[in-house]
């Protein structure tokens, strides 16, 4: 931001730029520290699924759903897949 402010002809420094960001409520948006590490100690549990043979349509589903920052707050992606595929191991 200094340096686009800089490149239109206001001479600021990235301080005043910061503080006027901070007052504002804005900030930068980048990757967060990963969350999704196990804490220690935590219990893993088995894959139910491991030795499934599917072989019926709609047998098994799998769902996630993800949050995923925006410039404007916020928004959640679902996604669901069912496997149709005969004979698939698991």
């Amino acid at each position: 931001m200094t340096m686009f402010l800089r490149e239109t002809a206001h001479l600021i420094n990235y301080k005043r730029v910061q503080r006027l960001m901070q007052t504002m409520g804005k900030g930068a948006i980048y990757p967060k520290p990963n969350t999704s590490q196990a804490a220690v100690g935590q219990q893993i549990y088995p894959h139910l699924l491991r030795r499934l043979m599917i072989n019926r349509v709609h047998q098994m589903w799998a769902t996630d759903i993800s949050y995923v920052p925006m410039p404007d707050g916020y928004m959640y992606l679902t996604a669901v897949k069912h496997y149709v595929v005969v004979g698939l191991d698991l």
